[in-house]
């Protein structure tokens, strides 16, 4: 299980012991939502497209077995920090930051994940709501972001902070789990632990989340959003030491 700290990374596990190689492929099906444990569907009929942090198009994945639907393979450079874009007729545009694994692996399954518009739209909508901010919709102009610690006991009164790509500071939304599977909306960090949080009404261009947890181990993750996308801020750890 690998993650990068300042940044989110897939869970995955190597399938070789080969190393040092330029380009590698990492393996996996692309849910259709966060996994619930439940039946889930397979973003299928969309395009992954993956960039280096200068913006340059490494590649696009493929689904290299017409027998296993929403199976995808990207062939990427090792150990690299990546910007993939997921979209589809059908389904919220979206963006991870993630780092490839050093040799050729897999992610596990629900570890990477796209939004259907039937099932998470009215979701994310709903928060307005509940946040009392107007929640502008997806445009060129609109970002949105969900993020989920890998440690929420990690983040309990930690300083969660957010520039979108106008750098005007957004307002963060943490929320906590309850017992009872609901969410329930933190006055601040030292409320408790930070299950998820959300952000809207983003400017899209380099978004950057900065997080400083309460023994004061910090990092920064930059986005490079592009407008009208849901920014996945999922895996999220704080450094070791």
């Amino acid at each position: 299980m690998a993650f990068a700290a300042g940044c989110d990374s897939f869970t995955w596990f190597s399938s070789s012991g080969d190393t040092g190689n330029e380009e590698i492929y990492w393996y996996g099906y692309i849910l259709d939502g966060p996994y619930t444990g439940e039946d889930y569907g397979l973003f299928s009929d969309g395009s992954v497209e993956i960039l280096d942090m200068g913006g340059q198009t490494v590649g696009w994945a493929d689904q290299p077995y017409d027998s296993y639907e929403g199976y995808w393979r990207m062939e990427v450079p090792a150990s690299t920090d990546l910007a993939i874009h997921l979209s589809a007729d059908g389904f919220l545009p979206s963006l991870w930051r993630t780092r490839s694994p050093a040799m050729t692996a897999y992610w596990y399954t629900g570890a990477l994940f796209a939004y259907s518009e039937d099932t998470w739209l009215s979701f994310f909508e709903d928060f307005e709501s509940v946040t009392g901010q107007v929640v502008e919709p997806l445009s060129d102009e609109i970002c949105w972001m969900w993020g989920a610690p890998d440690s929420p006991g990690d983040w309990a009164g930690a300083t969660v902070e957010l520039w979108d790509g106008d750098g005007v500071q957004a307002d963060v939304f943490l929320y906590t789990l309850t017992d009872d599977g609901y969410l329930e909306q933190l006055s601040d960090s030292l409320a408790g632990q930070v299950d998820y949080f959300f952000a809207f009404n983003l400017a899209p261009g380099d978004i950057v989340l900065s997080v400083v947890a309460q023994d004061g181990r910090s990092f920064s993750v930059t986005y490079p959003a592009w407008g009208g996308e849901v920014l996945n801020a999922w895996y999220l750890a704080l450094p070791t030491e």
